[in-house]
């Protein structure tokens, strides 16, 4: 799957999810932790300062930090930072396998928002 990020504007919500999907995609893969996460950011969407987000999160991005907006946070009835959110449990993990088969939960979810906006 080909994405690119057009230079010098915001994302809007559909590049938002894909450039997501892609992040995490490549989590269920590798059970990777924050840091990883960060620098998945940082190589899908390189043009833009993701590092000024929270969580390093293209929705974050789309949304300008506003939860209220994020179309993850609409459909699962809870942002990111709240208590036993998907992203929250993900976070908690420590050891790649329980990450990985919480951040393919995640994706999931991201993959039903994708096919809502197409």
């Amino acid at each position: 799957m080909s994405f690119e990020v057009p230079k010098n504007k915001l994302l809007t919500k559909h590049e938002a999810v894909k450039a997501s999907i892609r992040i995490w995609s490549a989590l269920t893969t590798t059970g990777g932790d924050s840091p990883e996460k960060q620098k998945l950011a940082k190589s899908i969407a390189p043009e833009y300062s993701l590092d000024n987000f929270k969580a390093s999160c293209p929705l974050c991005q789309y949304t300008g930090n506003n939860c209220l907006y994020c179309p993850l946070a609409q459909i699962l009835g809870k942002n990111c930072f709240e208590e036993q959110s998907l992203y929250r449990i993900w976070h908690s993990k420590v050891t790649p396998r329980p990450k990985s088969q919480q951040a393919a939960k995640i994706l999931q979810v991201l993959q039903t928002l994708d096919e809502i906006l197409s």
